[in-house]
Formats: C-alpha cells, structure tokens, sequence
C-alpha cells in the first residue's frame, strides 16, 4: 500500500485553525513563487488564507492526515453558502486546496478532490465549480485530468488585481 493510501480525511475543528492556515500561506507562498513568481501574496490574502474560523462558519474545511499529522487541506462550500463562488444554481465551490511541499506529486491532490467531490454530493450539489489564477497552467492540468473542464462563464475579472478562470464538473 502505498502513502497515499494510508491519508485519513477529517472535518476540520478549531484546534486546527493556526495549523491550516499556516499550511495554507507556505503552500501558496511556495507555489507562486515556483510556478508564478510575478505573483506576490499580500497580507491581505495572507489574513485570508489564515481565516479558518470564517471559512468553518459557512463551509466544511476538510484536512487530510497522515501519522496524525495534517497533510493538506480543501474546503468545500455547499450550494448558496456565503463565500460560494459557483456560477451555476446548485453547486458547491471548493477554494483553497493546498498539499504539504513534501507530499507534493505524488497523488495527494487527486485524492483530496475526490474528496470534496463526495462531500459536495452528499451536500446535494449538481456540480462543483471552482477558479484558478489565469497562468496557473500545472493546477489547470490537475483539475481536467481529475474531470473538471474549462468554463468561460465562471471567469472572475478583476484584473488588473487578478483573472481568476472558471472550472466546472458535473456530479
């Protein structure tokens, strides 16, 4: 068996909210600065990304553990949450997923979208909807490798802060 099949996926609680969101700020501080390094994470998205408690309180933030230890996270706001960033009535979105540096490449991802994918079904969602930094080429790889295609309709302009592009799958 191998790592990736030992991971134990839980909801999130309080007692995990310093530790997701620093997981959060590294994992997206050492992407961007890998695959994108004209991007810059401001406080502003870093306050964000720490917000646990916020994203707990109209979503469900999943962790993935490994040894006890917290891997990764997703979370995944049902259909109409507040912060739900669908374009379609009756999807979730999920936000936010990110992987411990050492876990990187070898299957952890996957695993945690076919993890939202099952919590968002049972949430009674039709779809999953999600957006992704436009020239974030690798994760938009991911995403259609794992079922998601490309939906123009969901594109978030808000340039010239950020383009965000739209991604869909059907449950």
């Amino acid at each position: 068996m191998s790592e990736v099949d030992d991971i134990a996926f839980r909801e999130s609680t309080e007692a995990d909210d310093f530790e997701v969101g620093e997981l959060l700020v590294r994992s997206f501080d050492y992407q961007n600065s890998r695959l994108m390094p004209d991007v810059v994470t401001t406080e502003e998205r870093r306050m964000d990304l720490r917000n646990q408690a916020k994203k707990r309180s109209v979503a469900t933030v999943i962790v993935g553990m490994i040894d006890n230890r917290i891997v990764g996270t997703v979370t995944v706001y049902p259909p109409a949450a507040d912060g739900n960033e669908a374009w379609i009535p009756g999807a979730a979105d999920i936000r936010y997923l990110a992987v411990e540096q050492n876990y990187l490449g070898r299957g952890f991802s996957a695993r945690f979208l076919i993890e939202a994918r099952r919590l968002a079904a049972a949430n009674g969602a039709s779809a999953i909807c999600l957006h992704i930094r436009r020239g974030a080429d690798g994760l938009a790889r991911l995403y259609e490798r794992n079922g998601y295609r490309r939906e123009v309709r969901g594109d978030i302009d808000i340039l010239p802060v950020i383009y965000l592009e739209g991604y869909i799958m059907d449950i």
